[in-house]
């Protein structure tokens, strides 16, 4: 899936199927999200430019 939709995904977790260590893949996106933390790198959201509103609660029933 990941090599489908890289564009619009920041980490391949799917790798461990193919074999890869969690242990090493759990540092690899641990080093992404310092990357990402610091500022030095982007996620795909933020390249692709979608703002806060990307992810949104949804309330079901009445708002107050």
């Amino acid at each position: 899936m990941f090599n489908r939709m890289r564009g619009d995904m920041d980490f391949d977790a799917g790798q461990i199927v193919s074999g890869r260590s969690r242990d090493e893949l759990a540092q690899e996106l641990f080093a992404y999200m310092l990357e990402v933390a610091s500022g030095r790198q982007q996620t795909r959201s933020q390249v692709l430019g979608y703002g806060p509103s990307e992810f949104e609660i949804w309330n079901i029933g009445p708002t107050y």
